[in-house]
């Protein structure tokens, strides 16, 4: 039975006040990470991720550099820009539950994406450096993972507003998605270093992400906005709703405005006291 909220939080009449329910959102990422990791098992790329002795790419020294460009150009997408304009309300913030919410994400839409990538690969006779694989994959890839995460969306926490939902969508998202394509076009998704880097990348610039929203605990049973719900579809709390939630005393500053890098975790008025593990 979860408690009643706290008077100064919205109204259960307003249209957008919905509890987040960490159950929920944790059952529905470990369900849709399980199958991704099924599928890949399947299909035999898990076995080529975990190989002991793995391929290395023609141009190794190229890998590397690209490796690196891609990984610090998400740290600065998500790691600056997203984050900077993600609000956490001040929620405390939990290692273990952040942790496991980007594990889950990482398998969740990059494991989709490089499944995706592996099976045109296996399936079709183009060359993975070619034009059609390139489209082909990226289309289904964006197509799946944008119905995914409208699933994902609902079930996270509320951290953004209209506007700065936008602005995450033309600076993070679009642009992460080309770069995920073009990366495992250029260095082979059927190969153990390409898809491994992809992982571990992706695996760090997600769990930042959780960390810089401050997921809560799978054992708080305390109340926490959920993102607004409209006609079953996930939505960022639009202007309107966002001054109704400040006249309740809620401070609903993104983290751009209350601190500073890195992943804009830990405030100046705030302390390690703020950080628990679980």
């Amino acid at each position: 039975m979860r408690p009643s909220p706290p008077s100064f939080l919205p109204s259960p009449s307003d249209s957008f006040w919905t509890p987040w329910d960490a159950k929920r959102f944790y059952s529905f990422g470990a369900a849709t990470a399980l199958f991704n990791v099924a599928l890949a098992y399947l299909t035999g790329l898990l076995t080529i991720i975990l190989s002991p002795s793995p391929t290395f790419p023609a141009a190794a020294s190229l890998f590397t550099v690209a490796t690196a460009l891609m990984f610090l150009t998400e740290v600065w997408m998500y790691g600056v820009f997203w984050s900077s304009h993600t609000i956490n309300f001040l929620r405390t913030i939990h290692i273990v539950p952040a942790v496991v919410a980007g594990s889950l994400w990482t398998l969740a839409t990059p494991a989709f994406i490089l499944n995706i990538n592996y099976l045109v690969a296996i399936i079709a006779t183009w060359s993975a450096y070619s034009p059609p694989f390139w489209l082909t994959s990226f289309l289904l890839s964006y197509a799946v993972v944008a119905l995914f995460q409208n699933s994902w969306a609902l079930r996270l926490p509320a951290h953004t507003g209209v506007a700065h939902s936008r602005a995450k969508i033309w600076r993070c998202h679009i642009p992460t998605s080309l770069l995920s394509q073009t990366y495992l076009a250029a260095f082979d998704p059927a190969d153990a270093n390409t898809a491994r880097a992809y992982l571990m990348m992706m695996w760090v610039i997600l769990t930042g992400c959780c960390l810089s929203l401050r997921m809560p605990s799978f054992l708080d049973d305390s109340f926490h906005l959920a993102m607004a719900v409209d006609g079953g579809k996930a939505r960022p709390i639009s202007k309107e709703e966002g001054r109704k939630i400040k006249e309740r005393g809620i401070d609903c500053r993104t983290n751009g405005e209350r601190g500073g890098p890195p992943f804009y975790i830990l405030r100046k008025e705030e302390g390690l006291r703020d950080v628990h593990f679980f």
